[in-house]
Formats: C-alpha cells, sequence, structure tokens
C-alpha cells in the first residue's frame, strides 16, 4: 500500500482563529507538510496546478524544487497539469529538469 499526500495548495484564512496568512508563509507550511511526510514515511507528495482564488499553486514545478531539496527520499509528483495553459514542451522541460534536480524521484504521470 501507498501513502500519498497531495494539495492545490488552498489559502484561506487559518481554520481555527481565522486570521490570514501570508502567500510566503503558506507556502512554507507545504514545504515543511513535504518534510514531514517524509519523516512520516509517506511515499509520495504531489502538488496540482490552479489559477484561481483560493489556490496559489500555479507553478508545481518551481513548489516541487524546493521540496525536493529539502527532502532526500520520498517520491514527488504532480496531481493536475493544466497543459492548455502551458507551452507543453516547457512543462516537459521544467520536469525533465526538476526529475534530474531530485535523484529521479520524479515520478511520471
Amino acid at each position: 500500500m501507498k501513502f500519498l499526500a497531495i494539495t492545490l495548495i488552498v489559502h484561506g484564512p487559518n481554520p481555527i482563529t481565522g486570521e490570514p496568512k501570508s502567500t510566503n508563509a503558506r507556502l512554507r507550511e507545504v514545504v515543511e507538510n513535504a518534510v514531514l511526510a517524509e519523516e512520516l514515511g509517506f511515499d509520495g507528495f504531489g502538488v496540482g496546478e490552479r489559477h484561481e482564488r483560493p489556490f496559489i499553486s500555479s507553478s508545481p514545478p518551481v513548489v516541487l524544487s524546493h521540496i525536493a531539496a529539502r527532502t532526500s527520499a520520498i517520491r514527488l509528483f504532480t496531481a493536475v497539469t493544466t497543459l492548455s495553459l502551458l507551452d507543453p514542451v516547457r512543462a516537459f522541460e521544467d520536469y525533465a529538469t526538476l526529475d534530474h534536480l531530485s535523484d529521479g524521484r520524479l515520478e511520471p504521470a
């Protein structure tokens, strides 16, 4: 059995206090969640692409690259890639580069 964590990086207020978080704080929280997922033995962590509020996950390869730099074993994947909004060749190149930088930890779609 495989255990995966997936996020679209919802950027809403704190569910307990109602206080808003900065974009920086929310993105760092996602990275810390990925680090924790690896520590807890999860098999993979995915970030999906979304381009409207309340989501801030418009560039999964960038987020996954930072996660790759902070982790060493967890598999990485994109939960959603919107090719109709992207240059497919550039998307391939970005993910291929991420795969090389993470020592082959990017899961193929």
